[in-house]
């Protein structure tokens, strides 16, 4: 019988995020059986096709929450209450070895915390992405909740039996960020993955060699995390480049996938019109088959990939 374990993450597939595709990634070859709480989203799922690459099994039981915005009081409470009525009717049909949680968001640690208060004897492991206390972008980011997701973060590092990372800089980081003392052993670091199956077998060997074209093709796939970051600095850079070597005009395009801003609505008033352009939204398998051709682009391009380098090492000593 597998091992069967409580997960409980606002964000996981089939809905898009990318927090979600890395935590699916490392846990999908585990060969447990998880039972998935997490929010339901309005978006249409189209992400089904990524479990069919899973050794684990995964029985999801979706949260229908006031908001999508998990940074709020009225989300956090409805979240965490509706997660605790799925653990009471879920546990008499179920003996769980581990209740491991997620963030982001953190509410996923806060419901956690919620179930390991009802039930202190089972084991709790807490999987970080980004710090929080430690974030160097805390300043810029201006994140709502952030004073409350510091505390929190810092509660769940002292309650928490176990602690996952992604890499030991991260773990550096955390523990230089607290007040109070941390047990290293209590971390552990779990990488982001990669799986060759989930990509075209026959589009790797054609980009070998790569397509034969004049075009040198900028790609951009996924989120621009809206007020976090923009795609201001991909349209004055290529603002700037054609404006010192018109003799690239035609030669250059940027395509947008999944992030379609005020600045890249804006192309045309930076003279970029013909250059860039909003591809739509894509699955998470798509993604990764637009990546693949990306490098046959590469290839393809060497001489006027040397000249754009040579072009950005000149704006950065300038």
């Amino acid at each position: 019988m597998k091992k069967k374990i409580l997960l409980i993450s606002w964000h996981f597939p089939p809905y898009k995020s990318s927090s979600a595709f890395n935590l699916f990634k490392r846990l999908k070859d585990t060969c447990f059986e998880f039972d998935v709480i997490q929010a339901y989203r309005d978006e249409k799922p189209d992400n089904e096709r990524m479990f069919n690459y899973s050794l684990s099994c995964f029985n999801r039981y979706e949260v229908t929450v006031p908001s999508e915005d998990a940074r709020n009081t009225e989300s956090r409470m409805y979240f965490v209450e509706r997660v605790i009525d799925y653990y009471r009717i879920l546990r008499d049909h179920n003996h769980y070895s581990v209740l491991l949680s997620h963030s982001h968001e953190n509410i996923s640690h806060m419901a956690a915390m919620a179930i390991k208060k009802l039930n202190p004897q089972l084991r709790w492991i807490a999987s970080f992405g980004d710090p929080i206390a430690a974030n160097p972008y805390n300043h810029s980011y201006k994140f709502p909740m952030l004073k409350e997701d510091i505390q929190l973060e810092e509660e769940v590092l002292q309650k928490a039996d176990r602690i996952i990372v992604t890499n030991p800089y991260q773990q550096k980081i955390v523990l230089s960020s607290q007040t109070k003392s941390i047990q290293k052993s209590k971390f552990f670091v779990l990488p982001h993955c990669f799986d060759d199956r989930m990509y075209e077998k026959e589009l790797q060997k054609k980009n070998k060699v790569g397509e034969k074209t004049s075009i040198f093709r900028l790609v951009h796939i996924g989120m621009l995390y809206k007020f976090k970051r923009t795609s201001e600095p991909f349209m004055l850079g290529a603002q700037r480049l054609l404006q010192k070597h018109p003799n690239l005009k035609g030669r250059i395009k940027i395509d947008f996938y999944g992030a379609n801003d005020s600045f890249i609505k804006a192309a045309e008033k930076y003279d970029l019109k013909e250059v860039v352009s909003f591809k739509g939204t894509v699955d998470y398998l798509k993604s990764l088959t637009l990546m693949t051709k990306a490098i046959a682009y590469f290839y393809a391009m060497q001489n006027l990939v040397s000249k754009v380098w040579i072009t950005v090492h000149f704006f950065q000593e300038n």
